[in-house]
């Protein structure tokens, strides 16, 4: 290719760019209909700590007597991702939260590591 119409093809591209509309940001008036519907779809998405994911931080594992203390402990403060007991053989098991990556359950287990020591991630067969 040589100079020339290399010019000419970044001449054409500045043209086409500045002339062709922009719909990238659109200032007009809202619909108040497809806000109320943008808003009740929001509602409707799952809160954080209930989301519909794949892993979990296991806070304990153990005797019934000690998880289900562990459980009522972790439920005492009231934080923002529910907890459930199972029954593992030969363990009771403390889980909390539903994550939709495994990045988003490691930072969680980082902020309770300092109150459960010994939380991991892990992917639930079911």
């Amino acid at each position: 290719m040589n100079l020339k119409s290399t010019c000419l093809i970044a001449s054409l591209t500045m043209v086409m760019t500045c002339i062709l509309p922009s719909n990238a940001q659109n200032t007009g008036p809202i619909d108040p209909v497809r806000l109320d519907s943008l808003v009740a779809t929001r509602l409707d998405m799952p809160k954080p700590g209930r989301v519909t994911g794949n892993y979990m931080i296991q806070l304990f594992y153990g005797d019934k007597v000690a998880a289900e203390r562990v459980k009522s402990q972790y439920d005492a403060k009231q934080m923002q991702w529910e907890s459930i007991m199972r029954y593992e053989q030969p363990f009771h098991k403390v889980w909390i939260g539903k994550f939709r990556s495994k990045a988003e359950a490691e930072r969680v287990m980082f902020e309770l590591r300092k109150d459960y020591p010994k939380a991991l991630v892990l992917l639930p067969k079911s």
